[in-house]
């Protein structure tokens, strides 16, 4: 199914997939969401401050709360170990992911989702661990960031929330992730931040952390 206005092929609100993609798992009807050429665009906000105290533009909201993470299962430093400390059930799903699959690269562009309304917290923030980083950041590997990697987060990040039946908003609260620790470059993460969050209709709350 195509976009009457742009051609574009529509693609599935349920699975995220084409009408004809080969990759659709369990069938079910295919439901075209809104194109993107026609959907509005999220807003980006700007705040000082904890993304593990999210600042809510509306009391009711859910919070969505990506970082990245490394592909060995190290999860005690920078945004990660603010993370563990408040929730902990958040650092045992990364730690049994990773657990179960084994450390290293395979582990790439997969992410996980840790929703408080489900482990005994009506707190309404879903911590998604998108795991983007090879290693450790060193000297010989000053950049452990994959982009490919992030991408496909990110995107995974989309689907959840657009797959998100409760009724009440949806934005994302986002650190600064990838530029620290993982040695990436803000500048083309943000580039990402808008063609893949923003561009989705979803707005986005980044913070700056003052410590």
């Amino acid at each position: 199914m195509e976009c009457e206005k742009c051609g574009a092929l529509l693609r599935c609100a349920v699975c995220g997939e084409t009408e004809m993609s080969q990759y659709v798992k369990d069938p079910h009807e295919f439901a075209p969401a809104q194109c993107e050429c026609e959907a509005p665009r999220g807003n980006l906000i700007n705040v000082i401050g904890d993304v593990t105290t999210p600042q809510r533009v509306e009391e009711s909201e859910v919070v969505y709360l990506p970082h990245v993470c490394n592909d060995e299962g190290g999860f005690g430093a920078g945004v990660a170990y603010a993370i563990a400390r408040k929730w902990p059930g958040a650092k045992y799903l990364y730690c049994s992911q990773i657990a179960k699959a084994g450390p290293g690269s395979h582990n790439l562009g997969k992410t996980g989702f840790w929703d408080s309304n489900k482990n005994n917290d009506t707190g309404n923030v879903v911590v998604c661990h998108m795991i983007s980083q090879h290693n450790y950041k060193s000297d010989s590997n000053p950049r452990p960031l994959n982009y490919g990697a992030l991408a496909k987060c990110m995107n995974d990040v989309v689907l959840e929330i657009k797959s998100d039946n409760r009724d009440c908003p949806k934005r994302i609260h986002a650190p600064k992730f990838g530029s620290d620790l993982a040695g990436g470059d803000f500048q083309i993460i943000m580039e990402m931040i808008e063609f893949i969050w923003l561009n989705a209709g979803i707005d986005v709350v980044l913070y700056q952390y003052v410590g």
